[in-house]
């Protein structure tokens, strides 16, 4: 078996991809029904997103001071004209062996609401969503992780595992960008990480990255209510990541993913996301899908190309 370091070499820090930055409205609403009821709707056809889908959470934030629970609802928005939503891109440029693969999303707008279960005040946030990564999952990404862990030593992947792989970091912007780049979560993320030293903000400002762990994924099947049990539980896997923070690691993530197959594709697949702090494990950040729904308005498919 090949040693972690290889893995690492292959994704060397250049990988560093950023979401776009968000196009944000900030507001706070003292009093607020409930977000929308848990639940979700059956499986629809893979590559499929519409206006209104959205995907209902339970966010824990774990710190020295207590325990506190958010309600969170990411919702497609409405696109408005056409064109100037075919318009909206962003362009990702992955490093691996000195190659260069590059892939193009389309963004679409998700407005993410956050509901503190104690004392109900809400914060909600738009933003532009990179959903062709998004679509990929991470499924054939942490496969792939899996495979070249057999690898003997010195082995080489072939130049299309190379590119598969390339193209499961891509996913990572569009996570990224729902979570740790999100106006209406950040905070909360932010209480438990730690803040980078005033002088590493003014030589470098602040750049958060999603980095791949040295442990590699481990298979998984997860158990969801109906109607999404009709197929019994859903294989996936558990994939280790961590954020960090102007280079230093300031976050372990575990992620729980699957097909994003609607209605699970507003997450990309993720299902669960368990976070702790490298040093103090009293701090912890975690998510939990509770709900999937798609929404009215008429299919739009997402082609999925890598020039």
């Amino acid at each position: 078996m090949r040693s972690s370091a290889w893995l690492l070499a292959l994704a060397p820090s250049s990988l560093l991809v950023l979401a776009p930055a968000c196009r944000s409205t900030l507001d706070s609403v003292p009093d607020s029904p409930a977000l929308s009821e848990p639940g979700f709707d059956p499986f629809g056809q893979s590559g499929a997103w519409r206006v209104g889908d959205r995907a209902r959470l339970l966010l824990r934030v774990e710190d020295a001071k207590g325990r506190e629970d958010y309600q969170v609802l990411f919702e497609m928005g409405s696109p408005g004209d056409p064109q100037r939503v075919l318009g909206k891109s962003m362009t990702s440029t992955v490093t691996v062996n000195d190659v260069k693969y590059r892939m193009t999303s389309l963004l679409m707008p998700v407005e993410t609401t956050v509901r503190a279960l104690e004392g109900g005040a809400v914060t909600r946030a738009q933003s532009d969503l990179p959903i062709t990564f998004l679509a990929l999952g991470f499924v054939d990404f942490c496969a792939q992780l899996a495979r070249w862990g057999e690898l003997e030593e010195g082995a080489t992947p072939a130049p299309d595992e190379l590119r598969a792989f390339a193209q499961g970091i891509h996913v990572l912007p569009g996570l990224l960008q729902l979570v740790a780049q999100n106006p209406a979560t950040e905070p909360l993320l932010w209480r438990v990480i730690d803040k980078p030293s005033w002088f590493s903000v003014l030589r470098h400002g602040v750049k958060l990255n999603l980095d791949i762990d040295e442990r590699l994924p481990h298979r998984a099947w997860f158990e969801l209510p109906a109607p999404l049990d009709a197929e019994g539980p859903l294989a996936g896997w558990v994939l280790p990541v961590g954020i960090n923070v102007n280079g230093k690691r300031a976050l372990d993530l575990e992620l729980s993913v699957t097909t994003p197959r609607p209605p699970l594709h507003l997450t990309g697949g993720v299902i669960a996301i368990e976070g702790v702090h490298p040093r103090r494990p009293e701090r912890r950040f975690q998510l939990r899908l509770e709900g999937a729904q798609l929404g009215d308005g008429l299919p739009q498919f997402i082609t999925i190309s890598t020039p």
